[in-house]
């Protein structure tokens, strides 16, 4: 496998990645058993439906369902029971930091969003089919020479799908919003700031004193801040940001474990391991084995 993103939206309060899309028709007799899920992944049911079991609550996916499955959620699929059915649904996985926080926790998105035909949810579904029809020819520009990737027929394929992408994630975040347990979270802008920064500089080691600086404030009023308003200390963030971009590319890619500890900050690949295991409770070998990236 190589690094699956193809394509990324930056600025100050947004950072965007997509990584993989599908359209999957499984057999009848398909499920899988505590597979853990490779990055933030949208599923939208077309045909047929499947129980999911998720930290210990059951969640039915029928028709017309929007699936949220954060990254690195353990998962089981079963049958719902009577006849068994394929199962055929619509799949994107992406990343999604918004003023320094994941996209589904910031809002409160729920697992399940059980949606009614029609209107949005019709054109949230036409855009993802088109995104899937032109991502093969828009990946294909990857490997092509200079000169065909910045050709006019070329620049005008990446565009138009570089702005499919954008409206997707704008209708996919209104349709959320009825669901969501946070709309307008009222998250300390100097907290916002301070994941952010966090999150830009996780790949190198930094200080307590550097964040503060960052933040415009003493180390202990940023301590005190931070803590008050993510419930964990700037340190614990950080290591949270540095395991789940460790989830990613031992998902999405073939690194070795000695470079994705070095791209995640963690020069020493024993700390990186035993950090790992004990947080996932499971080695980064055993956590790849059981995480594919085509779900």
């Amino acid at each position: 496998m190589n690094d699956h993103q193809l394509y990324r939206l930056a600025t100050e309060e947004y950072d965007v990645s997509f990584y993989f899309l599908y359209d999957w028709l499984r057999e009848a007799s398909w499920n899988f058993n505590e597979y853990r899920i490779p990055a933030l992944t949208f599923w939208f049911i077309r045909e047929g439906s499947r129980k999911l079991i998720v930290a210990g609550e059951e969640y039915l996916a029928e028709p017309g369902d929007l699936i949220v499955l954060p990254l690195g959620l353990a998962v089981t699929t079963a049958h719902t029971g009577g006849e068994q059915e394929p199962l055929r649904y619509l799949s994107m996985g992406i990343r999604a930091i918004i003023g320094g926080m994941n996209w589904n926790e910031l809002f409160g998105i729920p697992i399940r969003l059980p949606l009614e035909a029609g209107g949005e949810l019709t054109e949230l579904v036409l855009l993802w089919k088109q995104l899937i029809h032109d991502e093969k020819a828009v990946r294909s520009l990857s490997t092509v020479s200079d000169d065909a990737l910045f050709s006019a027929r070329a620049s005008v394929a990446a565009l138009a799908w570089e702005a499919r992408f954008k409206l997707w994630m704008s209708l996919m975040t209104k349709i959320a919003i009825p669901f969501m347990s946070a709309p307008e979270p009222a998250l300390d802008k100097r907290v916002r700031d301070l994941c952010a920064y966090i999150r830009t500089h996780y790949e190198r080691p930094f200080s307590a004193s550097e964040l503060a600086r960052a933040a415009c404030l003493s180390e202990g009023h940023m301590r005190a801040t931070f803590r008050q308003a993510m419930g964990i200390t700037p340190h614990q963030y950080t290591i949270q940001v540095r395991m789940e971009k460790a989830k990613e590319l031992l998902a999405l890619t073939d690194l070795p474990l000695a470079e994705i500890a070095e791209r995640v900050g963690l020069e020493d690949v024993s700390y990186f391991i035993n950090g790992f295991r004990k947080r996932e409770g499971m080695t980064p070998a055993v956590y790849r084995k059981r995480t594919f990236p085509w779900i």
